[in-house]
Formats: C-alpha cells, sequence, structure tokens
C-alpha cells in the first residue's frame, strides 16, 4: 500500500499547537518540528489535495516522522482533540503564497493551501480567497499539568561565542563559549565559575507553580510577551537586557518586586520614559545636516 499525505504547503516559520511526547504543549515554528523529525519515510508516498492523488513525491521534497507528537484538531462536533502527527514534509516551492490575516492571528500558505470553515452546520475546505471567518479552535483538549518547573531544564543547551582579547589584544582574541549552567539552587549564564562571583545574574532553579515565586514568574512571563523587548546578542553588540514598558507604574512596580523575587544579582528598574510634547529628529542629507520637529 502507499502511504498519503497532504499536499499544500505553509511557510516554515508558520507556529502549529503541538503536544510532545512528555503531554507538554508546546507552540513551535513547523520547520522547527521538523528539525526534530527523523527526516525519514518510505518511499512510495503519494501526495494528495482536495481528496485525491496528485503526484507522487520527488526526491526534493524531505519527510520526518515525529514519533509520539500530536498536532492540535478538532472533531466533527467541533470538541478540541489531539491527532497523531504521522510526517513532516519539508519542500521548496515556486508557487504563489499569500497571508491570510484576520483579528485573532494569521496563515501565510501556498495559494492552493485549503482552508477548514464552518459552512451550514458542516466543517468544509475552501480557498483563501473565500475564506470570511476562520474556524477557532475552541480550546485545548485536557492535558497533565505541570506543577514544578526546572529552569535550567529549559535553558539548557543555549550558547553564545565572544572573543577575548584582554592580555592579548582583539587580533589575537581567543574563541570562549559562554552557556548555561546550575547548581541544586541556582542558574546562570556565563562561565562555570561565575556562580561564585557576587555580580553575576542568576535565576532561581527550582520554581513550584503553585506557590508566589510561580506566580511571579507567569505574571512575568505574561508581561514581557504582551509588552516586553529584549537586547540581545543577536540584536546590538553592546548592552544585554529587557525591558516592559507599560503606563501603569504600579504595575510596573508589582513586577519589579516579582523580579527580584527570582532573580539575584540583577537589577530591575522603573524608569520614565520620554513623555515631551515634542520631539526633535536630526537627520543627514546631500545639503548639510537637517532637523524635524513634531
Amino acid at each position: 500500500g502507499h502511504d498519503v499525505a497532504y499536499g499544500d504547503s505553509v511557510t516554515g516559520d508558520r507556529p502549529v499547537v503541538v503536544r510532545d511526547p512528555e503531554g507538554i504543549v508546546r507552540i513551535l515554528p513547523i520547520a522547527d518540528l521538523f528539525e526534530r523529525s527523523d527526516a525519514t519515510a518510505s518511499e512510495d508516498l503519494i501526495i494528495a489535495a482536495d481528496g485525491g492523488p496528485v503526484a507522487s513525491v520527488s526526491v526534493e521534497k524531505e519527510r520526518g516522522r515525529v514519533n509520539g507528537w500530536e498536532a492540535l484538531s478538532v472533531t466533527g462536533d467541533r470538541d478540541p482533540e489531539w491527532q497523531p502527527i504521522e510526517q513532516v514534509i519539508r519542500h521548496e516551492t515556486d508557487k504563489p503564497v499569500v497571508n491570510l490575516q484576520h483579528k485573532f492571528g494569521e496563515s501565510t500558505t501556498t495559494r492552493d493551501h485549503s482552508y477548514v470553515v464552518e459552512e451550514d452546520g458542516d466543517l468544509v475546505e475552501t480557498k483563501p480567497e473565500d475564506v470570511e471567518e476562520p474556524l477557532r479552535v475552541p480550546g485545548l483538549p485536557e492535558v497533565e499539568t505541570v506543577e514544578k518547573i526546572d529552569v535550567y531544564d529549559v535553558l539548557e543547551g543555549y550558547t553564545r561565542e565572544y572573543g577575548d582579547g584582554r592580555s592579548v589584544g582583539s587580533e589575537n582574541a581567543e574563541t570562549k563559549v559562554k552557556r548555561v549552567h546550575a547548581n541544586d539552587d541556582w542558574v546562570w549564564f556565563g562561565h562555570e565559575h561565575h556562580d561564585s562571583i557576587e555580580r553575576s545574574i542568576k535565576v532561581q532553579r527550582h520554581i513550584d507553580l503553585d506557590s508566589e515565586d510561580g506566580r511571579a514568574l507567569v505574571r512575568l512571563l505574561a508581561a514581557y510577551v504582551t509588552e516586553g523587548s529584549s537586547s540581545t546578542i543577536e540584536t546590538t553588540d553592546t548592552r544585554f537586557g529587557a525591558s516592559i514598558a507599560e503606563s501603569r507604574t504600579g504595575w510596573l512596580e508589582g513586577l519589579q518586586e516579582d523580579y527580584q523575587r527570582l532573580f539575584d544579582g540583577a537589577t530591575a528598574s522603573v524608569i520614565a520614559s520620554d513623555t515631551s510634547g515634542e520631539r526633535t529628529v536630526k537627520y543627514g542629507t546631500d545639503s548639510g545636516d537637517q532637523s524635524v520637529t513634531y
């Protein structure tokens, strides 16, 4: 017999809601999910679209299995459910790509990608240009509750290379690597001995979510997702840090207390932003420096 896979495409950065083999719900770009696969599949794969076979797979299509992983789906009665993921397929395409936007989100797909919508009480497939309102998954199926977090398990594996030329000069700088380390109580980023340095930044390793520490962590993460930004090695060559911008000073002061509860050696401050009624922007032109005030 043949294995059958659905043949329409989404872009690699498309987030998908999945459950891993340990039962943890994750939101991953589909490209990341492919990287977690074994990148093998049988050769007798038939590509299908709109319910019928359209072609056999070509060598340009990479296919991977993710055993034990499940995707968020819905039943015919609109109830949320988990469905096993058979394969993840990666390939290049020259098909036109469209972006379907809605107040609850967006999706970027090839033009021939079918969307599931509700029509006359039934779930049907339709073209992107015919979608008036996308189908919403009403929630998550019941999942096991995470009660404690080991921060080291979450951060382990993150590294950053840098050149150390303090004693030999920048031209002869030695490449060194900072990574995530931990002891029984703390997690820190840097070299292994940095936990003994008074000014190093450390975060609690074990956090009980049903505690004040757990609630502080959830508040900080929620605030950062909605109102936060950060400066990292990927975005700046100067100082690293994170910020949360909001007009409610009392709310920010509460987050400051949460930060101080979880971190050691870090500085968390609430500062006023530039609220001047006028702003001046200076810029260079062929005829010299110019400025505009607004």
